[in-house]
């Protein structure tokens, strides 16, 4: 049940970003973050896609590295956990 409850939001967080993506809005950035970081505590493989991307994308990485100081401790702990040059510590 509780892994429903997470992708669920996570989805709802997401599709709520994408639609607000072309509109000139502060909540876009948070929403997509909180959303994907509910997917990734919620799915068994998400962090496994996650770390192969920021594995093979350096850009990317730096970029989710760099914005994840910012992010509520929610959204850190999953994103920490996908790093590919650490064990999520």
């Amino acid at each position: 049940m509780r892994e429903i409850i997470l992708i669920a939001g996570g989805i709802i967080c997401v599709v709520a970003g994408l639609i607000f993506l072309p509109l000139p809005t502060p909540f876009v950035l948070p929403l997509l973050f909180v959303g994907g970081s509910l997917i990734i505590a919620g799915r068994t493989h998400a962090p496994a896609l996650l770390k192969r991307f920021r594995t093979r994308n350096d850009r990317a990485h730096r970029w989710i590295t760099k914005t994840e100081r910012y992010m509520p401790v929610f959204v850190r702990w999953p994103l920490r956990q996908t790093r590919p040059d650490k064990t999520g510590t």
